[in-house]
């Protein structure tokens, strides 16, 4: 059952189906839940994002509204994730059919509300999803916290952004012509999203993004826990000056700053 002030309805597009949920008002934002699905710690996240002053709108990828998977029930997601052609996690240099989808999402809701631009923000397996999705014109801000895609510890797989290649030209050229900054975050440890990867968006973009690494290694200043991975949602320390808390307040200002 969903909290108040949530809706729910499906969008359509390309004969893909999936459940939007949707809160708050203002400037449209896309929010791609993580590896363990929308649970009720994401949703409270983007009640969060919607007391900002933002209409948050996230895509049920899998599993089902307010439930929190254990263990085996991640493991699962994982392999939902590996075995579907939409996601394309393996695969190296390509986007995935969902980009499309996500894409058409940001035009409706860019219908929807006058013309007004959507932001869109990727976490973990959908991090690079943001990226991809900045071909088209209606998004005008993406956030890429921790990108984990493609899987794989092959050097090139550690580097891949997970963009079709051709789309990473047009995306490059967008973001100059349009003067786009652009914001991507990691745990300095992080396995799922390893530091190549971090550098190649460096690489690729410039000046025009910012990266942020935040030290999560043994005995770290910031009491972190080595395995940590979700920088704004699961492992934020919600205490004013801790790193992650910036990198929270950093985001909210990045989406202020670009759609508001």
């Amino acid at each position: 059952m969903l909290p108040t002030n949530f809706s729910q309805r499906d969008f359509s597009y390309a004969a893909q189906t999936l459940p939007i949920i949707e809160t708050g008002s203002g400037p449209a934002l896309i929010v791609m839940h993580e590896l363990r699905g929308m649970t009720p710690a994401f949703l409270g996240f983007m009640s969060k994002l919607a007391a900002e002053g933002f209409h948050v709108v996230s895509p049920l990828f899998f599993g089902s509204v307010g439930n929190t998977p254990g263990a085996v029930g991640t493991v699962i997601n994982i392999a939902r994730i590996c075995i579907s052609k939409e996601f394309s996690a393996l695969q190296a240099g390509e986007s995935g059919p969902i980009v499309d989808w996500l894409r058409a999402l940001a035009r409706d809701l860019q219908a929807q509300q006058n013309g007004k631009p959507v932001g869109i923000l990727g976490m973990c397996f959908a991090g690079n999803f943001a990226l991809a999705s900045l071909v088209e014109p209606a998004i005008t801000a993406a956030v890429m916290c921790q990108p984990s895609l493609p899987m794989g510890s092959a050097p090139e797989k550690r580097r891949d952004l997970h963009v079709n290649p051709a789309d990473l030209v047009r995306i490059k050229q967008r973001v100059r012509d349009e003067n786009i900054p652009l914001l991507s975050m990691r745990f300095s440890h992080d396995k799922l999203c390893p530091g190549e990867r971090m550098q190649r968006l460096q690489q690729e973009f410039g000046s025009a993004i910012e990266c942020i690494e935040i030290d999560s290694s043994p005995n770290n200043p910031n009491n972190l826990r080595p395995k940590a991975h979700s920088v704004i949602t699961r492992d934020l320390v919600d205490a004013q000056g801790h790193p992650t808390r910036v990198a929270y307040d950093k985001v909210l200002a990045y989406f202020k700053a670009r759609l508001k």
